[in-house]
């Protein structure tokens, strides 16, 4: 066999000796580099692929429970904010007073009842239910004693109201002594049902910006105003219009007129512009008929200005 390989070798044409000569040469050398390499690379005591594959389970099981402890400390930090939150809420409840039949969700909220409770509260009563004592809340699920010890001296039904100490029913023919809404304060407001702390000084706030309420339609400019606190108000005050504050329409400057929420800029230019030419208002009714501003806005802004 070897002779014949010579044989066939020295039958090829130079050209195609040299090319094979070459191709064998270049085969003999990528081997010995090969075993150059792997000699080097691979020390004697490198790991057999079972030993490798052992280590690396080893290694991932230990970074598995590692990692289950982390979530263990997570989970148990978060149950202890949670817990603390939880008790810091209780300690922030603010409780007013308040019939449960009759306040809004939103003043609820301003008493800091957990949103459970009073989400329960308002879909108990939405269904048709009526709070007819004050242990009836304890009925509302997620509400507890201490939340409720807190807020119980604060309960106030309407069947069996107690206001300025004197007790409301249907049989001593007492009536309620209505609350004037000009000169109050944003305590005693506090005592008409769904009105509570928060609430109660809007209203006081936005009498002071208008200079006092003369009619009962202006509670619904109050921001917030519903239906069941519009009702509420309508029932429990009345109005003195000799206590408003009115504005000097001769003597007020532009920012006095301009601070009023019914006067807009441009009235209070025209209103101003017509002082300078006429030098003096002698009476109100004297804008209107020079159509200075516009007949809805006079008769709004009537009752709080006068010409001395």
């Amino acid at each position: 066999m070897y002779k014949r390989f010579l044989r066939a070798f020295y039958l090829l044409r130079k050209g195609e000796q040299r090319a094979l000569i070459a191709i064998v040469a270049f085969l003999t050398l990528s081997l010995c580099i090969r075993v150059l390499i792997e000699n080097s690379v691979i020390s004697p005591n490198a790991v057999t692929d079972a030993e490798f594959i052992y280590a690396m389970q080893t290694l991932r099981k230990e970074l598995e429970e590692e990692g289950s402890d982390a979530d263990e400390k997570k989970v148990s930090n978060k149950i202890r904010i949670e817990s603390g939150m939880a008790h810091k809420a209780r300690k922030a409840l603010s409780p007013f007073p308040f019939d449960p039949n009759t306040i809004p969700a939103d003043s609820l909220k301003e008493m800091h009842l957990p949103g459970i409770v009073s989400n329960n509260l308002i879909k108990y009563r939405e269904a048709g239910g009526k709070y007819r004592n004050p242990s009836d809340l304890l009925k509302i699920y997620g509400m507890d004693s201490t939340i409720f010890n807190q807020i119980l001296p604060f309960i106030h039904i309407s069947e069996k109201e107690e206001l300025y100490g004197k007790k409301r029913t249907a049989d001593d023919g007492y009536n309620i002594p209505k609350i004037e809404i000009n000169t109050t304060d944003s305590v005693k407001l506090q005592f008409i049902p769904g009105i509570g702390p928060v609430y109660s000084k809007r209203i006081i706030k936005y009498r002071e910006l208008l200079g006092g309420y003369y009619n009962k339609d202006q509670f619904w400019e109050i921001y917030g105003m519903d239906s069941i606190r519009f009702r509420a108000l309508v029932s429990y005050v009345h109005i003195d219009t000799s206590k408003l504050k009115r504005i000097n329409i001769n003597t007020a400057s532009f920012r006095d007129l301009l601070s009023h929420p019914y006067i807009d800029r441009a009235s209070t230019y025209a209103l101003i512009h017509y002082r300078d030419f006429a030098d003096t208002i002698s009476y109100i009714q004297e804008i209107s008929d020079n159509q200075i501003i516009d007949d809805e806005l006079f008769k709004k802004i009537r009752p709080y200005i006068s010409p001395h």
